[in-house]
C-alpha cells in the first residue's frame, strides 16, 4: 500500500507547471542606446515617489509557466507583473530570490528613488517587444542619477541594460535581480544582494535572460485513471501527461 500512496504524491507533484531550471543570465558588455519615439509616461504617476503605472505589452510574454499582457512600472526601478500591487509604497528593497511581497518582478535597480529634478519613464512596444526606460532616476539621499532599461521579448527572453550613472555623492543599497510569482524562483543579476551601491552599477552592461540552451521539460498536466491495487502493494494505472519544452533544444525520446 505504502507504493501506491508514493505514486499517488508524485503524480500530484508533476502536475504542477514550474521551470525545471531558471533560464540562463548572461553578462556582456554594450554600448547604452537611449530609447528613439518612446510613450513618455512620466506625468501618468500619481506622486514622484513610490508609484506605479501599468501599461499594456502590446503582446503575451512567457513568465515562468504562464504568460502576462501587461506590466506595472514602478519609479522604484522595477516593474512587476502583479499589476494589482505596489501602486504606492514598495520602496524597500530585498535580495532575490524573496517570498515576502512584491514578488513576480524584474528590477535592474530596486531602490528608494525619484522621478524628479528632469528624470523621466517612458516605454516603446512593437508588438513583439517592450522596452522600459528610467531615465535619471534619484536615488534617496543621493545626487547621483541612473539611467536603465529592460526589453522584455515575446519569445520570452528578456534583458537588462544599465547606462550612465551621474553624480559623485551619495549611497545607495539597491538590489537586482528577477523573481516568479510566489517569490520561490528566481536569481540576481550582481552578487551583492540587497546592497549594491555605486561601485556596483557599471554603465554599458547588458544582462541577457533567456531560455536554457538544452532542452527544458515541464509537465502542464498529468491525469491517473484507472489505478488498481495488485497483490502484494503492487497497482497500476494509466497516465497522461502533457509536456512541454521550454529550451531551446529538442527533447528526444
Amino acid at each position: 500500500m505504502n507504493n501506491f500512496k508514493w505514486a499517488v504524491v508524485v503524480v500530484l507533484l508533476m502536475s504542477s507547471a514550474a521551470w525545471a531550471q531558471l533560464p540562463p543570465v548572461i553578462s556582456s558588455t554594450q554600448t547604452y542606446v537611449p530609447l528613439s519615439g518612446a510613450t513618455d509616461i512620466t506625468s501618468q504617476f500619481s506622486s514622484t515617489d513610490d508609484a506605479s503605472v501599468v501599461v499594456p505589452l502590446g503582446f503575451s510574454f512567457p513568465w515562468f509557466a504562464s504568460s502576462v499582457t501587461s506590466v506595472s512600472i514602478n519609479t522604484n526601478g522595477f516593474l512587476t507583473f502583479n499589476t494589482t500591487e505596489c501602486m504606492s509604497g514598495c520602496y524597500s528593497n530585498v535580495a532575490f530570490p524573496n517570498t515576502g511581497l512584491p514578488n513576480n518582478m524584474i528590477a535592474p535597480w530596486w531602490n528608494d528613488m525619484f522621478i524628479s529634478n528632469g528624470a523621466a519613464v517612458r516605454y516603446v512596444s512593437t508588438g513583439s517587444e517592450f522596452t522600459v526606460e528610467w531615465v535619471g532616476l534619484n536615488p534617496s539621499s543621493s545626487t547621483v542619477n541612473v539611467t536603465m532599461q529592460v526589453k522584455l521579448t515575446a519569445s520570452g527572453v528578456f534583458f537588462v541594460h544599465y547606462g550612465p550613472k551621474l553624480g559623485l555623492t551619495g549611497s545607495m543599497s539597491a538590489s537586482t535581480g528577477f523573481e516568479g510569482p510566489g517569490g520561490t524562483q528566481g536569481a540576481p543579476f550582481l552578487a551583492c544582494g540587497a546592497q549594491c551601491d555605486l561601485n556596483d552599477w557599471v554603465p554599458n552592461t547588458l544582462y541577457t535572460i533567456g531560455q536554457t540552451p538544452g532542452p527544458e521539460l515541464i509537465a502542464s498536466s498529468v491525469t491517473a485513471t484507472n489505478c488498481v491495487e495488485q497483490n502484494g502493494g503492487h497497482f497500476s494505472m494509466s497516465v497522461q501527461a502533457t509536456i512541454s519544452n521550454l529550451g531551446l533544444m529538442p527533447a528526444n525520446n
